[in-house]
């Protein structure tokens, strides 16, 4: 129930108990019949003066209800740089209301002027389509959804969104009846939007073409991109590891345990550091990498994640290996021709001087049997030394084929 029908409903009620309580109290009244008619005029004055009041205010506070709501609807349509118009089809005639002059900064006039008038603010390119949307709507009776530009006294170009309704007027008039909103800022955040889209794509391809294998992060160090050489050495894909910390998964933590705790320490200090990482592909295999690892910040200095370039260095830490085994391998060369090959030829030494003064044949042949030792001693010190050297030579022949496929 609508509050116009209550407010007429309570006056019908209130005027109908005023008239027949008010006539039949002056009824009773012991006056002539020319002091009664005077009663019922005064009280018909009185009813009258009451009713106007009544109307006054409620008319008064239904003004300034109104005045408030449109003071507000204006505010708004100002803030959003919308306002309306009005196309008479019949006669031809143009409006636009005051609050879509001022948000267009265009000067036309407020009652109805020449629909000629109003293409001069359309921008050349687009009149033809403004038309033709027009007629389309006057045609089929469709509603009116258009954006064009316009150009404003000052030259300057805006961007325009604008709705129609088609209506007919009692008198039989046509009208469309539409708001314009003002979308300039709104076009510009979409170009800048696709121009960083398509930034951010070209970055993107790039990144997935170098060899390097990249880990991008949040300001928590949990994983949001990888490139494609990091899913064909490790066997991961985005989809595995999005939403993972970066120490999380691949990483050996007893091997690494002292580099992934300085990599924990740059996460906290947003600090950049360079490290050597084991870790395990998703199938299990293991592998090498030296992680550079980066924090990223925008042109304002905020904080927006990680970076994390690594390069695969498997075979550099095998050919390490190797190094380390040869080096051993020729220190115990070392020691056995600095040391372990002396003792049994000084042995021999002593022997052969014993030999030559001993006339005991018994002594002798004690003097040859530890000459016979001596001898077999230095054969397997010998034999030890050709086996290393042919593993020496093995490892060498090894590191020198890596080193040319790594050239290659």
């Amino acid at each position: 129930m609508s509050t116009a029908f209550k407010i007429a409903a309570t006056f019908l009620i209130l005027s109908i108990l005023w008239i027949t309580l008010s006539d039949y109290a002056v009824l009773m009244l012991p006056f002539d019949i020319r002091i009664l008619q005077i009663i019922n005029i005064f009280k018909g004055y009185f009813f009258v003066t009451i009713t106007s009041i009544l109307l006054y205010l409620l008319i008064n506070s239904g003004s300034k209800k109104l005045l408030q709501k449109q003071k507000m609807l204006a505010d708004a349509q100002e803030l959003a740089k919308v306002g309306g118009w009005e196309y008479n089809i019949t006669r031809k005639k143009f409006k636009l209301s005051p609050e879509l002059q001022s948000a267009l900064n265009v000067v036309a006039p407020n009652e109805y002027s020449e629909v000629s008038s109003i293409w001069e603010y359309i921008h050349p390119e687009d009149i033809e389509r403004v038309k033709t949307a027009l007629e389309e709507t006057i045609a089929k009776g469709i509603d009116l959804r258009i954006n064009h530009r316009i150009v404003k006294p000052d030259g300057q170009i805006r961007h325009i969104s604008e709705i129609g309704k088609l209506e007919t007027d009692p008198n039989g008039e046509s009208y469309i009846y539409g708001t314009a909103q003002d979308i300039t800022e709104t076009i510009q955040l979409q170009n800048t939007l696709e121009l960083t889209s398509e930034e951010n794509r070209i970055f993107g391809d790039m990144l997935d073409k170098v060899e390097s294998l990249i880990i991008m992060t949040d300001i928590n160090a949990v994983t949001t991109w990888v490139n494609s050489a990091f899913e064909r050495v490790s066997g991961y894909n985005l989809r595995d590891v999005k939403g993972k910390h970066i120490a999380s998964y691949l990483i050996d933590k007893q091997i690494s345990e002292n580099n992934l705790n300085k990599l924990n320490n740059c996460i906290r200090q947003k600090k950049y550091c360079n490290i050597e990482l084991l870790n395990h592909k998703k199938n299990g295999d293991a592998y090498w990498v030296e992680m550079n690892f980066n924090p990223m910040f925008d042109k304002n200095d905020k904080h927006i994640g990680y970076i994390a370039i690594e390069a695969d260095i498997t075979e550099r830490k095998n050919a390490e290996e190797k190094i380390s085994a040869q080096n051993s391998l020729l220190r115990e060369v070392t020691w056995l021709t600095s040391h372990e090959i002396r003792r049994p030829i000084s042995s021999l030494l002593a022997l052969h001087e014993l030999l030559k003064d001993s006339n005991s044949l018994i002594e002798k042949e004690e003097y040859f049997d530890m000459i016979d030792l001596c001898i077999r001693d230095i054969d397997n010190i010998v034999k030890k030394i050709n086996t290393n050297i042919n593993k020496i030579d093995n490892n060498l022949t090894n590191i020198d084929d890596q080193f040319k496929k790594n050239i290659h």
